[in-house]
């Protein structure tokens, strides 16, 4: 356990995240531990000139060192090997990683648990889509502004105090079927032709693309790693009181904390209540509360 703390510490301190100019100089990683692979992943950029020096950039291998390195030997030196995309680091113990393999997948299942998985029917959601969604709060309530002008026809100039505007944001349900549509998306203040022509925001999250067969707890996607700690039945006749507008078929609603840990160690913890309808055939998610 101790070894593995250090590991972890030594990559979180060290990673960074940028767009990359030459995309080889971009290093997307896996840990391994001898030759099996862990649940550690982190990034390198080696574009980053104030945080990375190349001192060597062949077709066979890269090295580089931390620019903060003034005395430049083998005990600090990284080496990418190219050909069999091993990442050599060093350290007390040399460290390795496998880096931009083909063959490794940007999804990669951590845990399954039924107790810790949303089951709908036979098969379960995908933990990533209780969080990656419009119906996410974003920590600057951004995107709730929006449906609150959208929607209300109203604006808040401090988020964080206006107590109607909290009201509409953590008993959101309350205005579904009523003042909100189902199944209605519209373009945020913020899109444009040259920045994001195609974004919406909406409150009914489609699920086409987040139902799976495994029962998912954990995941790691897109550099997070997500996963879901607490998850309750609510009743389905409690939808009287959470979203008495909506006149659609609940066919389960649940209370559930999900967590994301991101590769540079930060950790946000998101809690509510969220409900599957069907609409037309289709199964949409929807937030019903917000909050503890």
């Amino acid at each position: 356990m101790k070894k593995l703390l250090l590991i972890i510490c030594f990559l979180y301190s060290t990673c960074v995240f940028s767009f990359a100019d030459d995309p080889k100089l971009k290093l997307e990683c896996r840990l391994l531990d001898g030759d099996a692979e862990t649940d550690i992943f982190f990034e390198r950029d080696l574009n980053q000139s104030f945080l990375f020096k190349i001192l060597e950039y062949t077709e066979k291998e890269i090295k580089y060192v931390y620019t903060s390195i003034s005395t430049i030997t083998a005990d600090n030196t990284y080496i990418f090997n190219r050909e069999t995309k091993i990442l050599t680091m060093p350290g007390a113990k040399i460290l390795k990683a496998k880096c931009n393999d083909s063959g490794t997948p940007k999804r990669v299942i951590l845990e399954s648990n039924k107790d810790l998985a949303w089951k709908i029917k036979e098969k379960y959601l995908k933990p990533e889509c209780l969080y990656k969604n419009d119906l996410y709060v974003m920590m600057s309530f951004d995107n709730y502004q929006e449906y609150y002008t959208k929607y209300l026809g109203k604006e808040t100039t401090d988020p964080f105090v206006d107590k109607e505007f909290i009201n509409f944001y953590k008993n959101i349900g309350l205005y579904l079927g009523k003042e909100i549509p189902l199944n209605h998306k519209f373009k945020p203040s913020w899109s444009s032709p040259s920045f994001q022509p195609d974004d919406t925001l909406t409150l009914s999250l489609d699920l086409i693309d987040c139902i799976e067969e495994n029962s998912t707890s954990k995941v790691y996607f897109e550099q997070s790693k997500f996963f879901i700690s607490e998850l309750k039945d609510i009743k389905l006749e409690d939808i009287k009181t959470l979203a008495p507008h909506v006149k659609n078929k609940f066919i389960s609603i649940k209370r559930f904390t999900i967590n994301e840990h991101t590769n540079d160690g930060f950790k946000d913890r998101y809690s509510s209540i969220f409900g599957i309808l069907d609409i037309e055939g289709k199964l949409f998610m929807v937030p019903l509360k917000h909050g503890s």
